[in-house]
């Protein structure tokens, strides 16, 4: 072994997984095991349990502690097979799908709602503009192939106003210092969720995804780089843990009906990432401020576009044949570089 390494894991495994007596050595560091999977030791015992993310799967039986969600489609096997127990030539990555991956690449510009202080309007809604990303929807089959569904765009940015700078004298500059209040997974390699879908915004009749892991919506995040305001008041709705977020969805974004309000509204995000229509997603930053200077920006709402998405997620679930219809996956790429703090000049917030 090279100079300057660790082993903290070495073993052979049956073909269904179990491992060989006498031939490993673990650590407590080692959390991994048999296909690259979580160990659930806590429960089950060293290496006698492992979460695919959908189920849990004992490999001393070759089988999951969970029937498959596909067993319609498979009337001569168990519900509870492994990979149709046909483990050399097959794999069962997850035992579910359809799966939501939000990519790295920028696809366009947009305007969402600028939140925080100083940015108030009397008659208009602040705003800023953002990159938009390419997210693309798969369905996948019990070999683990994708095919791509559909492609839409997020943003993934959620600039928030810590308020206005001051000079020594405290007077106002007339700039707003910003933080991107985006989330980004804390590890690039855990960064596949489950998606439970929920009523959001409160009585829109809309649905959104909140994203989990293990069951749980506390999700290992990248710091903010603060969590107060320039006058030291904490950030409205801050991070109770500032590298763990809460509430971490796939939401409408955009300017959408809102039937509690009874008007349009322009979104904003708190780390979620907001769906937005093809009609607003611009080549450029200066089309982007165009359109928002002409009012082109709300002319559509994004309601109709991100039904069909939702729709569309929801016909996927149900042809699988799911226990759960209100679930899905959804994969996060980890931007490894992305903007987490800047001042801008008051004049540039746009008005919407």
């Amino acid at each position: 072994m090279p100079s300057g390494y660790s082993l903290y894991s070495f073993c052979r495994y049956t073909t269904f997984g179990t491992q060989m007596s006498g031939r490993r050595l673990s650590s407590a560091k080692a959390k991994y095991g048999f296909n690259g999977k979580l160990k659930d030791n806590e429960d089950y015992g060293e290496g006698n349990a492992y979460d695919f993310g959908a189920r849990i799967y004992d490999p001393r039986l070759g089988r999951w502690l969970g029937i498959d969600p596909e067993f319609k489609r498979f009337a001569d096997a168990t519900p509870y097979n492994y990979a149709l127990n046909q483990v050399i030539i097959r794999i069962d990555p997850d035992g579910k799908y359809p799966i939501i991956v939000i990519s790295t690449e920028v696809s366009g510009y947009t305007i969402a709602r600028l939140a925080g202080k100083d940015v108030s309007q009397t008659f208009s809604t602040p705003a800023i503009v953002v990159p938009t990303y390419k997210a693309i929807m798969y369905d996948v089959d019990e070999k683990g192939t994708r095919k791509e569904i559909m492609t839409f765009n997020v943003i993934r940015d959620g600039w928030y106003s810590l308020g206005e700078v001051k000079d020594k004298d405290g007077v106002g500059t007339g700039s707003l210092k910003l933080i991107n209040r985006a989330f980004e997974p804390a590890n690039g390699a855990k960064n596949l969720y489950t998606g439970k879908g929920r009523e959001f915004p409160k009585n829109s009749g809309l649905r959104a995804y909140n994203l989990s892991q293990k069951k749980s919506t506390s999700l290992k995040a990248e710091p903010l780089t603060t969590q107060k305001h320039i006058d030291g008041s904490p950030i409205e709705d801050g991070r109770t843990d500032n590298d763990v977020a809460n509430g971490v969805m796939i939401h409408i974004g955009g300017n959408y009906d809102s039937q509690a309000a009874g008007w349009d509204w322009l979104a904003t995000s708190y780390g979620c990432f907001g769906y937005i229509p093809t009609d607003d997603v611009y080549k450029t930053t200066e089309d982007a401020k165009k359109a928002s200077d002409n009012d082109d920006n709300d002319d559509v709402t994004s309601n109709k576009e991100y039904k069909a998405m939702t729709n569309k997620v929801k016909e996927l679930i149900q042809a699988e044949k799911k226990v759960d219809r209100q679930k899905l996956h959804i994969q996060v790429k980890k931007r490894n570089n992305y903007e987490k703090e800047k001042t801008i000049k008051k004049s540039e917030v746009l008005h919407e």
